[in-house]
C-alpha cells in the first residue's frame, strides 16, 4: 500500500511519508519488490476513466456535428482538440499549482525586501524599537523555508499532473490505431505513430511541466524591475531598454524553431518507417543482399535530420545567450530570465506536437454504427443494394 495515502496533512507537505523509502534505499539498493504499489489516482485505470468522462462525449458531439453539417452540404469540418480535453480534465489540479507557483514566487522577493529594511534598522538613524529587528531577523529565516516547502510542492504536484496526460494522450493515440479506417492508416504510418507516442506526448509533458513559468517569470522580472527602481532610479532603464531589444530577436527565433521542430519530425517519422520496413523484411533484404542500399538510405534520412537538428541547436544556442546575456544589467531578473528561453523552445515544440497529434485524432476512423447485431434474425447473412470498396470516395 503507497504511505501517502494515508499520510497525514503534515506529513505531505514535508514529504515525511516518503522518509521509509530513503532508509531502505541508503540501507540496500532498491529493487522492484521494495517499490510501492501505485496510489489509485495515479493508476492508468482511474486516469483514462477520468479523462474520458470529458474527452468521450466532446468526440461524439463533433461526429454528430460533423454529420448535420454534411447532411446540410456543407464542407466545414470542425475538428477536435486534444488539449480541450486535457485542460477540462485537470484545470482544478492546474490551478492549485499555479496558485502555489504564485505565491512561492511572491515569497521570492520578500527576502530583499526585509534585508532592506533590517539595513535601514540597523542605521544610526533609525528609530523603531528593537524588537523590529528580531522581527525581521527572524522572517529573513521563515520566508525562504515556506517558499522551498512550497516549491516542493509544486514541483510533486505539476510532475504528477504531467505524468497522468502522458497516460491519456499515449493512451488516445493507441485506442486511435485500434479504430483507424483503411483510408486513415495509409496517411498515418507505424513510424508516425510510434513517434506519437514516444517524442510528442513526450514534448507534451515537458513543455507542462514548464508552462507556470511562462507567466511567473514575466512577473518576476516585473516586480524585480520595480524593486530595482526603488533603489537605482533612471539606471534601471538601461537594463529595461536591452529587454525591449530582446523580445522581438527571440520571438523571430521561436518562430523559426517551431518550423525547424517540424521539418525534424518528418524526417523522423521517415526514418522510422524505414528502419520499421527493415526490420519486418529482414530476411528478404538478406537473400538479395539489399542490406547497403537500404542502409544509405537510411543514412539519408538521418543526415536530413541532423542538419534540422543542428539548425535547431544553433537557434537555442542564439536565444540563451540573449538571454545569458541580459541578466548581468538586471540581477534580480536573472533566474526568472534564465526559463524565458528554455519555455520559449520547449512552447514552439509543444505546438508542433499538439498539431500532429490533432491532425492524427481526427482521422478517418472506421464506422461501428455500420455493424448491428441481432441474435433472432432468420437470415444472418443479407445484403441489399450492397456496394463495396477498400476505402470511401472508391468504387
Amino acid at each position: 500500500m503507497n504511505p501517502e495515502e494515508t499520510a497525514s496533512f503534515l506529513s505531505r507537505v514535508t514529504f515525511w511519508w516518503f522518509n521509509s523509502m530513503i532508509f531502505k534505499g541508503y540501507k540496500k539498493p532498491l529493487a522492484t519488490e521494495d517499490m510501492w504499489s501505485l496510489s489509485d489516482d495515479n493508476k492508468t485505470g482511474s486516469i483514462l476513466r477520468a479523462f474520458d468522462k470529458i474527452w468521450i462525449p466532446s468526440v461524439e458531439k463533433n461526429k454528430e456535428e460533423s454529420a448535420k453539417r454534411a447532411s446540410d452540404g456543407e464542407t466545414t469540418v470542425t475538428q477536435i482538440s486534444l488539449l480541450n480535453g486535457i485542460i477540462k480534465t485537470y484545470w482544478p489540479g492546474m490551478l492549485l499549482v499555479a496558485i502555489i507557483k504564485l505565491i512561492a514566487s511572491a515569497l521570492t522577493f520578500v527576502n530583499p525586501m526585509l534585508l532592506d529594511k533590517l539595513i535601514n534598522f540597523m542605521s544610526p538613524m533609525s528609530s523603531e524599537p528593537e524588537w523590529r529587528g528580531y522581527l525581521y531577523a527572524s522572517l529573513m529565516f521563515i520566508s525562504p523555508f515556506f517558499e522551498s516547502l512550497l516549491n516542493s510542492q509544486y514541483e510533486y504536484r505539476i510532475n504528477t499532473i504531467s505524468m497522468r496526460i502522458r497516460a491519456c494522450v499515449i493512451s488516445s493515440i493507441y485506442q486511435k490505431s485500434l479504430r483507424l479506417s483503411s483510408s486513415g492508416r495509409k496517411d498515418f504510418t507505424s513510424g508516425e505513430i510510434v513517434n506519437l507516442m514516444s517524442v510528442d506526448s513526450q514534448r507534451i509533458v515537458e513543455f507542462i511541466n514548464m508552462f507556470n513559468h511562462l507567466w511567473s517569470a514575466p512577473l518576476q522580472i516585473i516586480l524585480g524591475l520595480v524593486l530595482l527602481w526603488q533603489q537605482l532610479g533612471v539606471a534601471t532603464l538601461a537594463g529595461m531598454t536591452l529587454m525591449l531589444v530582446l523580445v522581438p530577436f527571440n520571438a523571430y527565433i521561436t518562430t523559426k524553431m517551431r518550423f525547424v521542430q517540424m521539418a525534424i519530425m518528418r524526417e523522423k517519422d521517415k526514418r522510422v518507417k524505414l528502419m520499421s520496413e527493415i526490420l519486418n523484411g529482414i530476411k528478404v533484404l538478406k537473400l538479395y543482399a539489399w542490406e547497403t542500399s537500404f542502409r544509405d538510405l537510411a543514412m539519408t534520412y538521418r543526415s536530413k535530420e541532423c542538419l534540422s537538428l543542428k539548425s535547431m541547436a544553433y537557434l537555442n544556442a542564439a536565444m540563451v545567450f540573449t538571454f545569458s546575456a541580459a541578466p548581468f544589467f538586471i540581477g534580480l531578473a536573472s533566474i526568472p530570465m534564465g526559463f524565458l528561453p528554455l519555455i520559449l523552445s520547449m512552447g514552439a515544440m509543444f505546438l508542433v506536437s499538439m498539431q500532429r497529434i490533432d491532425k492524427y485524432l481526427n482521422g478517418d476512423e472506421i464506422d461501428e454504427k455500420a455493424i448491428s447485431h441481432n441474435e433472432n434474425i432468420k437470415s444472418p447473412v443479407v445484403i441489399e443494394n450492397g456496394s463495396f470498396s477498400w476505402s470511401k470516395g472508391e468504387s
